[in-house]
């Protein structure tokens, strides 16, 4: 699992995710004030995805397991979802990308354990 460390307190944030095997996720993070939530837009190869809704999961991007190499998880310090525009700055959320590329088995470890 890899770190999304670069998140802030800015209510619109774009980057960009290297995978394992080289191939890159576009990612962009909008926090939503009048429904105070967070929200991504996931652009990947042929593969666009835009408004989810950032909740706590352990693969946030599970309904596409058997189309992207990749998924998102998302943990809270308290077991409340994404609804604070502060809440990666503070440490209370955190993202992670999933790797499923190269030799990675991240996103099949996850569901071996959850699911």
């Amino acid at each position: 699992m890899n770190l999304i460390n670069t998140l802030t307190a800015a209510e619109n944030q774009s980057l960009a995710f290297i995978l394992a095997d080289g191939s890159t996720i576009n990612l962009n993070f909008v926090y939503k004030s009048a429904i105070e939530r967070w929200s991504v837009n996931i652009a990947y190869k042929n593969f666009t995805a835009n408004g989810i809704i950032l909740s706590t999961h352990p693969n946030l991007l599970r309904v596409w397991r058997n189309v992207l190499p990749f998924g998102m998880a998302v943990v809270s310090t308290d077991r409340a979802d994404p609804f604070k525009l502060d809440d990666f700055m503070s440490g209370r959320i955190s993202v992670y990308i999933l790797d499923s590329t190269s030799e990675n088995v991240e996103v099949q470890d996850i569901e071996e354990a959850y699911f």
